[in-house]
């Protein structure tokens, strides 16, 4: 198994990509520190790595408090004795309904970095020591293919800087921790299904497309489909793993070619519709 008595710890691994990921490394030998904020999930995940015959730790934080993140990764490693994997998962975009550049506010915008780039920085912070004791790590950070296209969505402006914040901390603790034996590298996957995102495009929430526009720009994609959370996992497997001990500083995109693709979306047409009235209003 390619992660025999490794120790990981997923953040946001209650669902999605992360518990894809937590259970595709507990069936290649890793013991598990599962982490996210509904208690629920987490133990329901637990569970499925134990029943794979792997350890596994339930550990609720809000990785975005330092705290938080101080005491979980403590009680991993008075568990399992050491981390050999982070994989910085936790992440996403508030709030709802989702708002555009001009209509961001400072507490929205601090959010949304917090969640998805500070929380990465602390996740980091906390574990390298434990890392270098050992002088091997695999660190992955999850960015989105937002922080290199730039996506047209009424989310862009935190959550697109803030991925894009991770590819750069990626790139500098790449040159910092190497010595130690240290790898970091970053994925960005373009959308995938997830329960978030069935969540996103049921028409429950405030995503601005219905289901069947949405169905149908991914139609448009050169594979006509939307990403499994498996195979974003897959790659966060591969860099975790001893076969990826000489990649460093890099980010892997999980985009199946669909690059350019989201400009043929509702959120395009909002955003220029909104645009044009703004300058009709300025008008004397």
């Amino acid at each position: 198994m390619r992660l025999e008595g490794r120790v990981a710890l997923i953040t946001g691994s209650s669902r999605g990509i992360g518990r894809a990921t937590a259970l595709m490394m507990a069936r290649e030998g890793a013991d598990i520190v599962v982490n996210g904020r509904s208690e629920e999930r987490i133990w329901n995940v637990v569970a499925e790595i134990e029943s794979l015959g792997r350890r596994a730790l339930a550990a609720p934080a809000d990785v975005g408090v330092t705290s938080e993140v101080n005491a979980m990764v403590e009680r991993a490693v008075e568990t399992f004795g050491r981390i050999d994997i982070l994989v910085n998962n936790a992440g996403g975009t508030f709030p709802a309904p989702y708002r555009f550049f001009l209509d961001y506010s400072l507490e929205d915008w601090w959010k949304v970095v917090d969640l998805n780039l500070t929380s990465q920085f602390l996740c980091c912070r906390a574990v390298v020591p434990h890392m270098k004791k050992n002088n091997w790590g695999r660190i992955i950070g999850v960015s989105s293919i937002a922080a290199v296209w730039g996506v047209p969505t009424l989310w862009s402006p935190a959550y697109c800087a803030a991925k894009a914040g991770v590819l750069g901390l990626t790139k500098q603790l790449a040159l910092e921790l190497g010595p130690y034996g240290i790898t970091i590298n970053a994925v960005s996957p373009v959308d995938t299904i997830t329960e978030r995102m069935e969540e996103l495009s049921s028409g429950t929430s405030a995503w601005p497309e219905s289901g069947e526009e949405t169905v149908a720009r991914y139609k448009t994609y050169p594979l006509r489909r939307l990403a499994e959370a498996t195979e974003v996992a897959s790659v966060i497997l591969f860099l975790s793993s001893e076969e990826a001990s000489y990649i460093s500083g890099e980010n892997l995109i999980v985009s199946g070619a669909s690059y350019g693709r989201w400009a043929q979306s509702r959120f395009l047409q909002i955003e220029r519709e909104k645009a044009e009235a703004l300058r009709k209003g300025n008008e004397p």
